[in-house]
C-alpha cells in the first residue's frame, strides 16, 4: 500500500494543498494521504498559530469528500505533549505499516530545500519518500549533496493552485469572499470560529482551554479515535497502537519560522 504523510500547521488548511494532495494521488497511486495538523511547532514562536482543535477541525471539513484523505490527530497536544518533530512521526507511522507499505511524505519546495536542517534528517532521508511540490525555478542542485545522495525524491510540477495561508488570513481581515480560497465548509467555519480577525491575536487562545463550540460540533460529532472518519487500513492500525509515552511527537515543517512569507 502507498501512504503519504501530509503535515503543516493547516492554519488554515487551502485549497492549494488539496490541489498538491491530489495531484500526489494520481502520480503516485497513493492509497492514503494522512493529513496531520501539526501541534507544537518548533519554529514557531508562543501564540502565532491558532489552537489545534480549530485548525484540526478545518481539516476534517475540507478532506470530507476525499475517501482517501485521512485527518489524524497524531499531534494534539491533547494527546502528546512538547515540540513536535518530523522524525517522531515518522518513526510511528513506519511502526504502524506493513513491511511492504510504501510511505511517501508531501512536502512543499520551498520547505524541502532546508530539509538538512531539520531534525534527523540523516535517518528520515531514508525512512521516506519525499513527494516535492514542484515550482517554477525549482532546481534539485539547490539541495546538499548528502541529502541528494540519500533521498528519494518525487517531483509533483505543474500545480496550478497558488494559495498560500497567509492569503487566507489576510482575505479575512479585509472582509474578502473565501470561496475561491478554501473550502466552503472550512469558510463558514472560519467566520462562525472568528479567526484571523483584524486583531492579529485575537483568536490566539491557549491549547490548554477548551474547544471552541465550533470545533466542539465537528470533533465530537465525527471524532471516535485519533481518525476522524471511518478508518483506512494505514490509519486504523496506526490509531490502534497508543503512543508508548508524552513525549514529544512530530510536526512536518520543522523550518525556520516563514509564515507570513510562505503561508505555512
Amino acid at each position: 500500500m502507498n501512504v503519504a504523510l501530509f503535515g503543516g500547521t493547516f492554519d488554515p488548511i487551502h485549497r492549494g494543498h488539496l490541489a498538491v494532495a491530489r495531484a500526489a494521488r494520481h502520480q503516485l497511486m497513493l492509497d492514503e494521504i494522512l493529513f496531520v495538523p501539526s501541534g507544537v511547532p518548533p519554529h514557531k514562536r508562543a501564540g502565532a498559530v491558532t489552537p489545534f482543535h480549530d485548525r484540526h477541525a478545518m481539516v476534517v471539513l475540507a478532506t470530507a469528500g476525499e475517501r482517501s484523505f485521512v485527518p489524524l490527530r497524531l499531534e494534539d497536544p491533547d494527546l502528546v505533549t512538547g515540540a513536535t518533530y518530523s522524525i517522531d512521526t515518522v518513526r510511528r507511522l513506519r511502526r504502524a505499516l506493513g513491511p511492504s507499505d510504501r510511505l511517501f511524505f508531501l512536502i512543499g519546495a520551498d520547505a524541502f530545500l532546508d530539509i538538512a536542517t531539520w531534525r534527523g534528517a540523516d535517518v528520515l532521508t531514508r525512512e521516506v519518500e519525499f513527494v516535492v511540490a514542484s515550482r517554477p525555478g525549482f532546481s534539485l542542485a539547490a539541495l546538499p549533496e548528502r541529502v541528494r545522495d540519500r533521498a528519494t525524491l518525487h517531483l509533483v510540477p505543474g500545480v496550478s493552485e497558488r494559495i498560500s495561508a497567509t492569503d487566507v488570513r489576510r482575505a479575512v481581515r479585509s472582509g474578502q469572499r473565501l470561496e475561491d480560497l478554501v473550502d466552503p465548509a472550512v469558510s463558514a467555519y472560519i467566520y462562525r470560529a472568528g479567526l484571523y480577525r483584524a486583531n492579529p491575536g485575537a483568536h490566539h487562545r491557549s491549547e490548554t482551554r477548551s474547544k471552541t463550540p465550533a470545533a466542539q460540533r465537528i470533533t465530537g460529532r465525527r471524532c471516535v479515535s485519533p481518525v476522524e472518519r471511518p478508518l483506512r487500513p494505514a490509519a486504523r492500525r496506526l490509531a490502534s497502537r497508543p503512543a508508548k509515552s508524552a513525549r514529544p511527537v512530530q510536526h512536518l515543517h520543522d523550518e525556520p519560522d516563514r509564515r507570513e512569507e510562505e503561508g505555512q
